[in-house]
């Protein structure tokens, strides 16, 4: 489990609920890593998937999220994880393609998921505006505790 940038606060209160549960977006392809990850956190929040960069963009221009998950590397995507989180932070350094466009979240935390952790610079990460990363095989215990630690900072900082 590695932090790494802090939410910035929000200009505007927003509470991301579902069903009595705070909602996350899981941009991931893998049907098998959605299931798991759905059966570990659905008792604690509201899982929407997302398998691509164009549904990911498609939720969040219609729905409010509190966190997102996010897969770096995806099949059958225009963008891969990095580049999505890039964009919905607002710290893509290349064109944004016209499906992304409109979706500017810089506040709310991104988790990266990724098999391939040791690949991927801190420093970049951070600049990315990426609040933390989980290394698959996913250790559930760590993830819960690191998103719980994320969306109660939101909240803090929402309501003062």
């Amino acid at each position: 489990m590695i932090p790494f940038a802090k939410p910035s606060s929000p200009d505007s209160p927003k509470k991301p609920i579902a069903n009595g549960k705070t909602k996350v977006l899981y941009v991931e392809d893998e049907d098998f890593n959605w299931e798991i990850a759905e059966n570990q956190l659905s008792k604690e929040y509201n899982m929407v998937r997302a398998r691509n960069a164009e549904q990911a963009f498609s939720l969040l221009r219609t729905q409010e999220f509190a966190l997102i998950l996010m897969d770096i590397q995806l099949q059958d995507s225009q963008l891969d994880g990095l580049e999505i989180a890039s964009i919905i932070k607002g710290t893509a350094q290349r064109r944004v393609p016209i499906f992304a466009q409109g979706v500017n979240l810089p506040d709310i935390p991104i988790v990266v998921v990724t098999a391939h952790s040791g690949l991927y610079n801190n420093d970049y990460l951070n600049k990315v505006g990426i609040a933390g990363l989980i290394a698959k095989p996913v250790s559930f215990t760590s993830l819960s505790l690191m998103m719980a630690r994320l969306v109660a900072k939101s909240v803090i900082r929402v309501e003062k």
